[in-house]
């Protein structure tokens, strides 16, 4: 099974995301959302036991938050998805295959699409100065992600974007993510991946 995991101080976006969750073609999946402090628990439209609600009751760093949600979480393989995030429809199935296919592989991530606040696609751009590069994919104007060299993987904004993917086996080897950090989080969790597996 696949965990989805989403911690949040801001339910704004989550129906979104929670609409790209249903029209996965995988459907093997749970989600676990952790609310950060106040953040209201959102209504859905039906019942789905796939989705669980936790609580964090006091206002946690991200580092903190992060490895919470994936404490919550079941599957064995695990997916970070922000809560103002959505995912293409065979995303999930993509990483799955990713995971069944390549035995060596404890992390696997996606080109990105940026959206504005009401899902329409966003065509700005980072430099290609920087070695950005974009294309055209369902509409959606969309960053090609880098190839995971270490000189890439070294630097947050170089660093696989979303979707971010990885085994539980290798989260748990590599230490899981660092509860002290407040910021850099996900760069800090992929290093240590980096050095255990292929990417």
């Amino acid at each position: 099974m696949i965990s989805v995991f989403t911690p949040s101080h801001n339910t704004r976006f989550l129906k979104a995301a929670y609409q790209s969750l249903l029209a996965q073609s995988h459907t093997d999946w749970e989600w676990v959302i952790l609310l950060n402090g106040p953040a209201e628990r959102i209504h859905l439209p039906f019942a789905d036991r796939r989705v669980r609600f936790e609580r964090c009751e006091k206002f946690a760093g991200i580092g903190e938050l992060k490895a919470i949600a994936v404490s919550k979480c079941k599957g064995d393989i695990l997916v970070e998805l922000d809560h103002d995030d959505m995912l293409m429809p065979d995303a999930l199935a993509a990483v799955w295959t990713v995971f069944a296919i390549n035995k060596n592989v404890v992390f696997t991530y996606s080109d990105t699409a940026q959206i504005d606040e009401d899902g329409n696609p966003d065509p700005s751009e980072f430099s290609a100065d920087h070695g950005w590069t974009y294309y055209q994919d369902n509409g959606y104007k969309t960053a090609s992600s880098f190839k995971p060299y270490p000189h890439n993987i070294s630097y947050i904004w170089y660093a696989p974007n979303h979707l971010r993917a990885f085994r539980r086996s290798a989260y748990e080897f590599a230490g899981g993510y660092d509860r002290s950090l407040t910021v850099l989080d996900d760069q800090d969790l992929m290093t240590r991946l980096y050095q255990i597996g292929g990417f």
